[in-house]
């Protein structure tokens, strides 16, 4: 679907009035306390994996592994990778394996 640059000029136009205004702010206030809450709680995850951060630096240099999903995995794998005797192994525990055929 594409819209005429007519169409997206004339979708621009409207009416804003104080109710909306209201809404808007109501909103945009419950937006920020909610950034405020996940930034508290990263906070506090970051101040428990504190004895992993170097586990975590590390994960986080793969190409696509966020600095959250570093911590996810560091979380969930742990840094002892003696239990799994090899890459695929891990791989399928971590359900990144596709299904036999």
């Amino acid at each position: 679907m594409k819209a005429t640059r007519a169409e997206l000029v004339d979708a621009l136009y409207g009416r804003i009035t104080d109710h909306h205004r209201f809404m808007i702010q109501m909103y945009l206030g419950q937006i920020d306390g909610l950034e405020c809450a996940v930034a508290a709680v990263e906070a506090r995850i970051g101040d428990a994996l504190g004895p992993f951060h170097a586990a975590v630096s590390l994960v986080t240099t793969m190409p696509g592994i966020s600095e959250t999903t570093a911590r996810v995995l560091v979380a969930e794998i742990g840094t002892d990778m003696s239990r799994f005797p090899s890459v695929g192994q891990l791989f399928s525990w971590a359900g990144f394996c596709p299904p036999a055929r």
